[in-house]
């Protein structure tokens, strides 16, 4: 007989472990979500419920509907603190959670303004006065070529 409970708890060990269900959280960086990952060995079409707490506080609270042994997702947060993510089973009753720091991210600086457009003189006037000062330059020195020659 106490072979035979012996035998009986070494199967409902093996059946707990197998069915164990894990729960991961991470913040991901420079962000205000909070990646989970939800793992059970052996779940097929069960209820999954997933509530995020702060302290006493719930803060979310959700279902994954026909949950087959992994759930992802994310969930956005505002507030800095410790939180914890609580998984249970519907059909089994598996429980498990895990707790996570949650820093609210800091607001980004604007960016700087694009500088300024200083309007420059364009090429082609830069070139308009060159050639108008090479022929005032050449009148000065040559003369006018188009004034006539008085009559003697």
């Amino acid at each position: 007989m106490r072979g035979l409970f012996i035998f009986i708890g070494a199967l409902l060990l093996a059946s707990m472990a197998y069915s164990e269900l894990t729960v991961y959280a991470s913040q991901i960086p420079d962000s205000g979500a909070v990646r989970y990952s939800v793992a059970q060995r052996g779940a097929s079409g069960s209820h999954l419920f997933i509530t995020v707490k702060k302290g006493d506080t719930q803060v979310q609270a959700f279902e994954v509907q026909d949950f087959s042994g992994v759930a992802n997702g994310y969930v956005s947060l505002a507030e800095s603190g410790t939180y914890r993510l609580i998984a249970v089973e519907a059909d089994s009753g598996d429980y498990a959670e895990v707790q996570f720091e949650f820093a609210a991210p800091q607001p980004t600086p604007p960016p700087p303004a694009p500088p300024t457009l200083v309007r420059g003189v364009p090429d082609y006037l830069i070139w308009i006065v060159v050639v108008l000062a090479a022929v005032l330059v050449f009148l000065l020195v040559f003369g006018n070529p188009l004034r006539q020659k008085p009559k003697k």
